[in-house]
């Protein structure tokens, strides 16, 4: 065998996986996993994350060579699944007890999961990003609700990866929609820290980033016109009810800011 790797992830029951848990993955992901893991040669150690004394008290146990973590959090702990902070989490813990981990590092997680400190790192290596204000705490987002007059807005929680919180009402274009949105998301996530910023329409993309070293640009992914890419968006896309393109690059900016990206936020690998 090849070696001892644990696979280390968030699943709940089909009907559960919304709302705060919309990270978690799928049945189907988990067997895909092991079942590649396996074909790889290694002992798989499959584990469910609930609580980092789940992870010491398994790993005191049995104890692996490496981590493969898609896990966003701890199931014990819903919240460190949509508000930023899980995935550098989990991954702080694993360096703790000594086991290497897949992916990017805790600190690039960090940085990636919460949307004020990714934005600040692109605009630091010069890449352009939308007007946007960070709040806190409810009372400051009130507040801005009341005094601003700068529209249209979207409005998002300031942390997590998988649009938890975000769907068509996102938009909004007056102060009671904002001040609504807001209260919608306080009512699903608690008084979480949001961002709002200026709503720019059109076209949706991503570029992906390969490579430890020197690193590889993907073509440009498209998604479809004139949606907003909530959960549901986004699991219909991965079920290919909706389709996907793969364009060029518009331009050499496009390729430029994503090779920024790689390097100012410190990706490492697959992110």
């Amino acid at each position: 065998m090849a070696g001892k790797i644990a696979f280390i992830y968030n699943w709940v029951p089909t009907v559960e996986r919304k709302g705060v848990y919309s990270e978690c993955t799928t049945r189907r992901t988990v067997i895909a996993v092991e079942e590649a893991l396996f074909l790889g040669g290694y002992k798989t150690m499959s584990v469910n994350l609930q609580s980092r004394q789940q992870l010491e008290q398994r790993f005191r146990q049995e104890r692996p060579d490496f981590a493969f973590v898609i896990a966003e959090g701890f199931l014990d702990s819903p919240a460190t699944l949509y508000d930023g902070s899980g995935a550098a989490l989990v991954r702080k813990t694993l360096a703790e007890m000594g086991i290497p981990s897949s992916h990017s590092s805790a600190e690039a997680m960090e940085l990636c999961r919460h949307k004020e400190m990714t934005y600040q790192v692109l605009s630091r290596a010069g890449v352009s990003i939308p007007w946007y204000r960070s709040l806190p705490t409810p009372a400051l987002a009130r507040v801005f609700a009341e005094a601003n007059v700068k529209y249209p807005l979207f409005v998002k929680p300031a942390g997590g990866g998988n649009s938890v919180g975000i769907d068509a009402n996102s938009v909004v274009r007056t102060s009671g929609e904002l001040s609504q949105r807001m209260e919608v998301l306080y009512d699903l996530l608690g008084p979480i820290s949001l961002v709002v910023e200026e709503y720019l329409p059109g076209r949706e993309f991503t570029v992906g980033v390969i490579g430890n070293g020197k690193p590889v640009v993907l073509p440009p992914v498209a998604f479809a016109h004139d949606l907003v890419r909530s959960t549901e968006v986004k699991k219909a896309e991965s079920r290919n009810e909706i389709a996907l393109e793969i364009i060029p690059p518009p331009g050499p900016s496009v390729p430029a800011a994503a090779r920024f990206g790689h390097q100012d936020l410190c990706f490492s690998g697959l992110c």
